[in-house]
């Protein structure tokens, strides 16, 4: 079995541990320091990526609620625009209707007085073409005394027919 020399032993350990205590001054302190300090870092990275996260989400929210509203906005102007359309339409074709209505009752109007002006100059030329028929068979048939005395007692009569009639010569 193998001899184990204490004193060197004893020296070896010592140098070991003077190591170790250079190494935990010099070098762990350091690099502990700087692996703190890494993952500090990294812990401060992770946290601002999950606020960048969030911010993105709910920016990404914001967008969507602001893109649906305005899908609701275009909706209800275009159903309102349609709405005011179809009145408008409505009232052009009523205003229409009342204009056409207003123009037929005028023309109707026209007609009849028209017609009543026609008329009442158709009688009056029927009378005096009357008249004249008459005159020219009277005049033939019966002499002068005679024409006299029945243009005396017709003249009143048609005088009275005209008043009555309300035809007027022309």
């Amino acid at each position: 079995m193998p001899t184990v020399n204490s004193g060197l032993l004893l020296a070896q350990v010592i140098t070991f541990l003077v190591a170790v205590f250079i190494l935990w001054k010099t070098a762990w302190k350091p690099l502990g320091q700087m692996m703190r300090l890494r993952q500090e870092k990294i812990r401060s990275e992770l946290a601002e990526a999950e606020r960048a996260q969030k911010e993105t989400r709910k920016l990404e929210e914001d967008y969507q609620q602001r893109l649906k509203d305005l899908h609701r906005k275009t909706t209800e102007l275009l159903s309102q625009t349609r709405q005011e359309g179809m009145k408008l339409r409505e009232k052009i074709i009523n205003q229409a209707r009342a204009e056409a209505e207003e123009t037929l009752r005028k023309i109707r109007l026209e007609l009849k007085s028209e017609q009543k002006q026609m008329l009442a100059e158709l009688q009056a030329e029927t009378t005096l073409l009357s008249l004249e028929i008459a005159e020219k068979a009277i005049h033939r048939i019966l002499d002068e005394r005679d024409r006299e005395k029945f243009f005396r007692e017709i003249l009143p009569e048609m005088d009275a027919f005209r008043k009555d009639d309300g035809g007027k010569p022309s």
